[in-house]
């Protein structure tokens, strides 16, 4: 288990958030209010960040990135395939949805956010880990094309087991690849059928607004992502772009124009860097 920084980690929190809005410098109660850090916090890390050259302050005390970034930024890029293509994508999905979106990265059984998007006038992002573990059901969006074998060794690294288990996290990466997308209820259908076949065996008004609440909390608790792979030439991968909103974003037409477009713009990156899907790198090998 990796060791945890708290200090870093808010930190980086700081960087990506100051680099969601790379054209509008940022005051420190802004930064502070959003990310949830007291002022003294907030202000002894944007005063180390400013000491490493990471972020600059003007002369309205107000912060935005520094020129250190660029050179790391840089060297990052060229690193990390498919990084600046998914970075003009997203802008673009922002200004043009009017929502927020980001880029994630598998890393060392992590999923990394490695930069955001926040639409144009004002908006209150939600605050979220720039570091979540790669562990089931997360990250189905970079496990789902695996293997089976490799996908199921995922799944025992990781405590899972049982037999009934697994077979519901393999139906859920199935679902994951016919769509082409992840959004959180892939692991919630048997919950769901079973309020659907409950909801019609009831008679009284009082049940049936309870079998409701339940579904409205399933529902609640399973959607607020959506997140598109982008493959590399090998057909894995390694970047995905996702949107993350409240759950009651993601209904009606709304929830299917942010999947198209989503999917849409994780496709042309994938297309830039020459990347194929594995079932087309299947088919290339008949």
């Amino acid at each position: 288990m990796a060791v945890r920084v708290p200090a870093l980690e808010r930190g980086i929190d700081v960087l990506l958030f100051l680099a969601s809005r790379p054209a509008e410098a940022q005051r420190g109660s802004t930064v502070a209010q959003t990310l949830g850090l007291s002022p003294a916090t907030c202000h002894s890390l944007l005063s180390c960040l400013t000491d490493a050259g990471l972020i600059m302050r003007d002369s309205a005390k107000a912060y935005s990135l520094g020129p250190v970034l660029a050179a790391l930024g840089s060297a990052a890029q060229s690193c990390q395939e498919g990084l600046f293509e998914a970075r003009e994508e997203i802008r673009g999905l922002a200004k043009r949805l009017g929502v927020p979106f980001s880029i994630t990265i598998a890393v060392n059984d992590e999923m990394i956010t490695v930069d955001r998007a926040l639409p144009p006038g004002p908006w209150e992002p939600r605050t979220v880990p720039s570091r979540v573990p790669l562990v089931p059901p997360a990250g189905l969006v970079y496990t789902s094309w695996l293997d089976p074998t490799d996908f199921d060794a995922w799944l025992t690294r990781h405590g899972r087991h049982d037999p009934t288990e697994m077979a519901r996290y393999r139906h859920a990466a199935a679902v994951v690849r016919e769509r082409g997308y992840a959004g959180g209820l892939e692991t919630s259908q048997e919950q769901l059928a079973t309020i659907l076949e409950r909801l019609s065996d009831v008679n009284s008004e009082t049940a049936r607004m309870a079998l409701a609440r339940e579904l409205v909390d399933v529902l609640r608790h399973g959607v607020d992502f959506i997140s598109a792979p982008i493959f590399s030439s090998d057909g894995v991968v390694h970047l995905a772009l996702a949107v993350l909103l409240p759950s009651e974003s993601f209904v009606g037409d709304g929830f299917a124009e942010l999947a198209r477009e989503l999917l849409a713009a994780a496709s042309r990156v994938t297309t830039a860097i020459g990347g194929k899907t594995p079932s087309l790198i299947a088919q290339g090998a008949e």
